[in-house]
């Protein structure tokens, strides 16, 4: 079963698309899934969507959403704020728990990219999440904030950066100094996977082994595995086929 859903942040409406198994009575394991910077509730070549239903085959519960700003949701991405995007994700969080045929013992969360960042934070926050998967996550965030103000051109009677027809704002720059991914995860309770492309041009694949060590420090299981040769977002069969793979396993395995 595939459903389109929405809820309300701060009076903005949230849009996504939630997945359930049509086969089993439930209680469900569920997963929520946190979309990067620019993209949507299917991401590149509909990995999200993939995911989702690959993830109702195998008797888990999903939800994928639009971060105000992005896709369907309400907003204007030149207003979005990782702060903002976190609280869309904490209501995502509520929403999936309030599900009746969810089982709330056994949450899971996945985040690509920047999504990835709002996923160590969410991690972090919530003890009761089992497990998490991470895909290209930005673990400094500090760079990308730099590597937007010398890649994007900036527009001083807006107070925005622009690039591609995407503006975003002077505050969503400047609070990604002020965040720190590495520290708050080591806070979580929960089992991480962490999946990289080795060539990934975008986030390097070192932000994976920091994110490595951050949790190993902490005493927390985790795994990574790099992709070999493979993009930011494992555009190509083999590399999507091995990414979904292991992440469907991981989830069985953990929720």
């Amino acid at each position: 079963m595939e459903k389109p859903i929405s809820f309300k942040v701060n009076k903005q409406q949230v849009v996504g698309m939630y997945h359930c198994p049509d086969e089993g009575e439930g209680p469900f394991p569920a997963v929520v899934c946190f979309h990067g910077f620019t993209g949507n509730k299917q991401e590149s070549h509909r990995l999200f969507v993939k995911l989702c239903r690959a993830l109702a085959v195998a008797g888990m519960a999903s939800l994928r959403i639009d971060f105000r700003g992005s896709g369907d949701s309400e907003g204007d991405f030149s207003m979005m704020t990782i702060s903002q995007e976190m609280q869309d994700a904490r209501a995502a969080l509520k929403f999936l728990r309030r599900r009746a045929e969810v089982d709330e013992t056994r949450i899971g969360i996945l985040g690509m990219s920047m999504g990835g960042l709002v996923a160590a934070y969410m991690l972090g926050e919530h003890d009761w999440v089992k497990t998490g998967v991470l895909w290209g996550a930005v673990a400094h965030p500090a760079k990308s904030a730099d590597n937007k103000r010398k890649d994007f051109e900036y527009i001083p009677a807006m107070n925005c950066y622009q690039r591609n027809g995407w503006l975003i704002s002077e505050a969503f720059v400047e609070e990604l100094y002020t965040l720190d991914p590495l520290e708050v995860i080591s806070n979580t309770s929960a089992s991480v996977l962490l999946l990289h492309g080795e060539n990934d041009i975008t986030i390097p694949v070192g932000d994976a082994y920091a994110y490595e060590r951050a949790l190993k420090q902490s005493g927390h299981r985790v795994a990574l595995r790099v992709i070999p040769e493979s993009s930011h977002t494992f555009d190509s069969l083999a590399w999507e086929t091995e990414v979904l793979g292991d992440t469907i396993a991981w989830f069985r395995t953990c929720l």
